[in-house]
């Protein structure tokens, strides 16, 4: 048994005692596996540098089961060895590697979400678990991810109805052939702990697999008075039934309960009602939610499937899987949101919205008190599919079709709790009495979606290739009050939709030499926006929208090598319609389907080169021209899209020194440009870079592997503004980057 007893300390402190662990350990290790005559084993270290994810294939991709880089998509792949090496514990975390990808209202305490592309991905329908739908309204436990998939752009069809920026996939661990113990643990300064199981292997003369993932932390981030503790278990079992049979029932469980950490605004200095100066970069242990009566976040989530896999003949492959999802969130939290301080000034100014009030050299926020308990919602798939190739003469043909049916519901109390407790300094808060009556209606919503899917891909001979895709769906979404009596400004109506859809994708490929491949290809998809449920501000509070139509094509070259080398450029455009307010009405506004339009043309450059059997560097940018080309605002067209870097590059090196078998010191820069904060262009966040740091040591000793790590996020504490997301009801909000931070971890696989 190994014990870590680490307090309360500098980053300096913990690798220093990561650093003596490093020292000691090898010689233990050596001296406890000897035996009295034959003297110490020898150290055998792993020193294997693994291919790139180009090699592989992508399991959200569909269309084929060509690797990547043959395939005409882009897509970056996230396995769970780097997770770990770089001491990833979120969402967040793990995309900070890849400039195609950014935050979304992303702070600690609260549900994850992304853009991809520029576009934010819709939490119910731009995220897979194994390829099938999952709400992404829940933490996400990574324990049992093999590794996160990011499938750039053609979601429409691949995803079916999805926002347009692409999918992401969390790819799930399988049973393994040999047999797996692993136990981790990982210690950060502030008192963050988090430690860790990994079991699998096989019985009964292999037929039976199983793996079994189970984790526990306790996390104090830099915010003040923010904490979480979570706890995760996963199965994944699988039987051969006979040659060409594999039945597959997995699930997992988490239950998690965080303090959230709210973001800033912009500042009104005039009293005239419009925030629009940008604050200095804030310290990020400043937490806004720090009422007395403040409560933790809560979430319970469960989701399984089963799965019958059937060779059916050579070539050929029958699939059936049915998965289901259920959670359940408390969401609470005191939110400032707004500001009145300036209506009570001599002379009295005007209520700021949204934004804060900067008066007298102290800035100002109103807080709300937000509870929404017993939040469900739930996910039923059922899928099938008949995937296989055929080959005449020169001709190679490869088909899949699938048919998908997928039922989610959101069930919400009949009235939710958002009510005005008084105003705040943001450097000197005081405590207000709690004000819990609930008083605002919830609205509840209906989505299914039936499916019909046909993929063909057709490779001729000099390397040319087609690939061609359809999906028709049906889509009937629905949205009602819990409580019908239950007054929105007055009135509210009940929705009920049904479209059908046909979403197309069609790409003409060419392998010019061995190694290369060229791609040019275009598609359609489908997403739907529903209204926030804000009555105050929308007339229709609460309603789904009709689902609209958004447009791609990307033009494409991937080039791979002997020696792990890889390159890929992408060159595209989407255009893709939004809903839209008309601001020169006052509130509360009737929100409108399709009034506003955005088009996202951008260049991606990724690539890796094995400089020698020691060095390994990676790079990736992306260049971004996201503007609004339609929009019920005049002010508004022809900007940048806010909350999207023009450009975001990252920079990683990975040394392995020979003097030092098993050890790999990574570096790694990350890059984001100048984000507008305002869709009037009229205010931007700078731009802003981040060194992170990581090492990690590994050694065999006796019949174990032993694994340690440590690393520093932001090593030379930078402080700037991170993000600046746009609210589904038109609120800015700032969030800063975290503060420098270190950890050490250690594993044991035997």
């Amino acid at each position: 048994m190994v014990a870590m007893h680490l307090h309360r300390t500098g980053p300096v402190r913990v690798l220093l005692a990561a650093a003596a662990a490093l020292y000691v350990f090898p010689c233990w290790g050596q001296a406890a596996g000897a035996d009295a005559d034959q003297g110490p084993l020898p150290r055998i270290v792993i020193q294997a540098q693994k291919q790139g994810p180009e090699y592989g294939r992508a399991s959200a991709n569909e269309l084929t089961r060509a690797p990547l880089s043959e395939t005409p998509i882009s897509a970056s792949v996230i396995d769970a060895d780097q997770l770990l090496d770089r001491g990833v514990n979120s969402l967040s975390s793990a995309i900070r590697d890849e400039p195609s990808v950014g935050d979304n209202y992303n702070t600690f305490g609260y549900v994850e979400n992304v853009k991809v592309r520029g576009f934010q991905l819709d939490e119910k329908l731009n995220f897979r678990r194994d390829g099938l739908p999952i709400t992404n309204h829940v933490p996400i436990g990574l324990e049992n991810k093999q590794a996160i998939e990011i499938i750039k752009g053609v979601s429409g069809v691949l995803g079916g109805d999805a926002a347009p920026g692409g999918v992401l996939n969390y790819v799930l661990k399988r049973p393994t052939d040999t047999p797996l113990r692993q136990l981790s643990a990982e210690y950060s300064e502030r008192g963050s702990r988090l430690v860790s199981g990994d079991f699998g292997g096989r019985v009964d003369e292999d037929r039976f697999g199983y793996r079994i993932d189970v984790a526990a932390e306790d996390r104090h981030p830099a915010a003040d008075n923010a904490w979480s503790r979570r706890a995760f278990g996963s199965g994944f079992f699988d039987w051969r039934v006979a040659p060409g049979t594999l039945v597959e029932l997995e699930f997992e469980h988490q239950g998690v309960q965080q303090i959230s950490v709210p973001g800033f605004g912009l500042l009104d200095t005039t009293g005239r009602g419009v925030a629009t100066v940008l604050p200095p970069p804030i310290d990020p242990r400043i937490n806004l939610n720090a009422q007395p009566w403040t409560q933790p976040f809560q979430s319970r989530e469960t989701t399984g499937s089963l799965r019958l896999t059937q060779q059916v003949a050579s070539g050929w492959e029958l699939g059936l899987r049915l998965a289901e999802q259920r959670s359940v969130t408390n969401d609470r939290i005191a939110f400032p949101d707004g500001c009145s301080q300036w209506t009570v000034q001599a002379p009295p100014g005007q209520y700021v919205y949204p934004g804060l009030c900067q008066i007298n050299g102290h800035d100002y926020m109103d807080v709300y008190q937000f509870i929404s308990d017993d939040e469900k919602r739930n996910m039923q798939v059922l899928d099938a599919y008949l995937h296989g190739s055929l080959t005449t003469g020169a001709l190679d043909q490869e088909l899949r079709l699938g048919l998908r049916s997928t039922r989610y519901d959101e069930r919400y109390p009949p009235h939710q709790t958002y009510n005005f407790v008084g105003t705040i300094d943001i450097f000197a808060p005081v405590g207000y009495p709690a004000n819990t009556q609930a008083l605002t209606p919830n609205t509840d919503l209906d989505l299914h979606m039936d499916e019909l899917s046909v993929f063909d891909v057709l490779r001729f001979a000099h390397g040319w290739s087609t690939w061609l895709a359809l999906r028709a769906t049906r889509l009937t979404q629905a949205s009602h009050l819990d409580a019908p009596d239950a007054p929105i400004n007055g009135s509210f109506e009940s929705v009920s939709l049904a479209q059908d859809f046909v979403t197309p994708f069609a790409s003409l490929g060419y392998l010019p030499w061995a190694g290369g491949f060229a791609y040019l290809s275009g598609g359609e998809g489908v997403e739907i926006e529903q209204v926030p449920n804000r009555p105050l501000q929308f007339v229709n509070a609460g309603q789904v929208l009709p689902a609209l139509r958004s447009r791609q094509v990307e033009l494409g070259f991937k080039q791979t090598g002997a020696h792990g080398q890889a390159f890929s450029a992408a060159l595209f455009q989407i255009d893709k319609p939004f809903p839209d307010d008309p601001l020169s009405t006052p509130q509360p506004y009737q929100r409108v389907g399709g009034a506003r339009r955005a088009r996202h043309r951008g260049l991606e450059l990724s690539g890796s080169w094995l400089a020698s059997s020691a060095w390994r560097v990676e790079a990736r940018a992306t260049w971004l021209d996201a503007v609004t080309t339609e929009s019920l605002n005049p002010s508004w067209i022809g900007h940048a899209t806010t909350n999207v870097p023009h450009l975001a590059s990252v920079l990683r090196a990975a040394w392995r020194p020979p003097v030092l078998r098993g050890l790999t010191v990574s570096n790694q820069l990350t890059y984001s440009g100048h984000k507008a904060v305002l869709p009037d262009g009229s205010v931007d966040i700078a731009s802003a870079w981040q060194w992170d740091q990581a090492m990690q040591y590994r050694v065999v000793a006796a019949s174990s592997t032993w694994t340690w790590r440590a690393g520093i996020d932001n090593l030379t504490d930078r402080r700037y503004w991170r993000e600046a997301p746009t609210a589904p009801w038109g609120a800015q909000y700032l969030f800063p980057a975290a503060p420098r931070t270190a950890r050490a971890g250690i594993e044991v696989r035997f």
